[in-house]
């Protein structure tokens, strides 16, 4: 295409999150359906370079009725305008992070072969698409902040040689942004730890993943993709006299002595008038006395009820394990491999403080599979994932079974292992109303 061209994506289905903005990042707020298309026009600038600006295109439905552009983005800028056509929701979509300007970024990039752009024109692209950097991964700058630390306020700062930037566009297949194919997306992110509600007990949410974005990986979704949610329960048991103990206790505790004291009156007083109950304390303190346990059983064959129950201890956090095999079909694509081992083997190493003192917690990941024919929204009818942290990386570098190379060295395939842990555990209440259709996580 020339100059004054232009190409607009497909429609896309994104879902808008309204409310205040704690309901948007803890997920839980109303939500709104979107229809939208980015629209991309090539311009030049005053030294004949190409420029690319943008135009993001809502519709009423999902056959493209009544479009209506509600946001641009000119070349140089890194955030959308709004137009008068926007709405509330729809400039909460397309603030920076918002599902509207993901959405679209990801459409403007669908387009980009359209446009039959050499190199350099590609990261003119790239850069009117905030994502500087993209068509020449290897050259993507590698950021590090002393002031950057893994656990914030925990020791000093992270060792100035602390990687906390990556590509946020590594793919495998390399071409596989041209296609409509389904693919898991794994995004690095600073890792942020849960601090105490001043003035309140408990904890405060973490911030939203999509704002702690350094680092973006593109795979094919995997065979044998599953998950499993696990709760514990034991075997917890309390005879009568332990819970009469236990009731006195607590009655002492919220409500005084004097109410305590009269708790073990009462339930003195109702064991004297029952034989058995009194037969039992009988044999129960006479044991104590004299060291022998039982004594009960021992002396009338009997036991004390343990009230044997099943009762719930806490819930497991959720594991995920995925192998990715790759093939270099070309030297471009072995880079990219190579760059893509890096990405997990780096970005999930913990950081090293300055002073060698303390370390600091990995950089985390969120996982999400997309499905590509219906946009670039998450998959719906796949479980969905919390914040994880990666636990394992495993690469085998001969998964043929025999070692093989180009003739510059790089291998002929690779085979990539990833384990991740949810950093918490899955709730009721993170499952959306019964009207919801979606698995869920």
């Amino acid at each position: 295409m020339a100059a004054g061209q232009s190409e607009t994506s497909s429609i896309a289905p994104v879902k808008v999150r309204t409310g205040n903005a704690q309901q948007r990042r803890s997920g839980k707020g109303p939500s709104t359906q979107k229809y939208i298309a980015t629209k991309v026009t090539e311009g030049t600038d005053a030294n004949g370079n190409p420029t690319f600006t943008k135009e993001i295109v809502r519709y009423d439905d999902a056959k493209g009725s009544n479009p209506v552009v509600i946001g641009s983005q000119k070349t140089g800028e890194t955030k959308i305008t709004p137009t008068a056509n926007a709405n509330a929701s729809d400039k909460i979509g397309m603030a920076e992070g918002g599902p509207l300007a993901k959405t679209s970024g990801q459409q403007m990039e669908s387009t980009r072969d359209s446009f039959g752009l050499d190199a350099p024109a590609k990261d003119n692209f790239n850069k009117d698409n905030n994502k500087s950097g993209q068509a020449k991964a290897s050259d993507a700058p590698q950021e590090s902040s002393p002031a950057s630390a893994g656990a914030a306020g925990a020791g000093d700062a992270a060792s100035g040689n602390t990687r906390m930037s990556f590509p946020k566009d590594l793919k495998y297949p390399i071409d596989i942004g041209t296609t409509k194919q389904d693919v898991i997306k794994f995004d690095m992110l600073k890792y942020e730890p849960k601090k105490g509600q001043a003035g309140q007990v408990g904890f405060t949410l973490r911030s939203d993943t999509d704002t702690r974005i350094i680092g973006s990986c593109f795979l094919p979704i995997p065979a044998g993709i599953q998950d499993s949610s696990t709760v514990s329960f034991g075997d917890d048991s309390m005879n009568a006299i332990q819970a009469a103990a236990a009731e006195a206790a607590i009655t002492t505790l919220s409500q005084g002595l004097g109410a305590g004291a009269e708790s073990v009156v009462s339930s003195v007083k109702a064991a004297a008038g029952d034989p058995e109950t009194k037969k039992a304390i009988e044999s129960t303190f006479a044991g104590a006395a004299v060291g022998a346990e039982n004594l009960l059983a021992r002396t009338t064959g009997n036991i004390l009820n343990p009230n044997l129950e099943l009762l719930f201890k806490a819930p497991n956090l959720r594991t995920f394990n995925f192998t990715f095999k790759m093939s270099a079909r070309n030297s471009d694509e072995a880079d990219e491999i190579i760059r893509i081992l890096r990405f997990f083997k780096q970005g999930s190493r913990p950081q090293r403080s300055q002073s060698n003192l303390y370390l600091k917690s990995p950089h985390t990941f969120k996982i999400k599979y997309l499905h590509r024919a219906a946009g670039t929204d998450e998959h719906q009818y796949i479980g969905k994932v919390k914040e994880c942290a990666c636990t394992s990386v495993a690469v085998n570098y001969t998964p043929d079974g025999q070692y093989a190379t180009y003739t510059d060295g790089k291998l002929v395939s690779y085979a990539l292992t990833l384990g991740f842990k949810e950093l918490e555990p899955v709730f009721n209440d993170d499952y959306e109303d019964d009207n919801d259709t979606t698995i869920g996580f």
